[in-house]
């Protein structure tokens, strides 16, 4: 998704942090991947709690 970012912009890159559909490895229950779409995130990919307040956002498969 972070390579596609043009083709599905507009990006909020001040928080730009959006939830992915993935579930996390380490707890799946309670964590899930996110996408950072920030300004100098380099595209970061990390494992939160699902009860963060990240952002959403739908995609079609490419």
């Amino acid at each position: 998704m972070y390579q596609n970012r043009a083709l599905l912009a507009p990006f909020n890159v001040s928080y730009g942090v959006y939830w992915s559909s993935t579930e996390g490895t380490s707890n799946p229950a309670q964590n899930a991947f996110e996408q950072e779409f920030m300004t100098g995130s380099n595209g970061f990919q990390g494992e939160s709690p699902k009860d963060w307040p990240d952002l959403v956002r739908c995609v079609r498969k490419f």
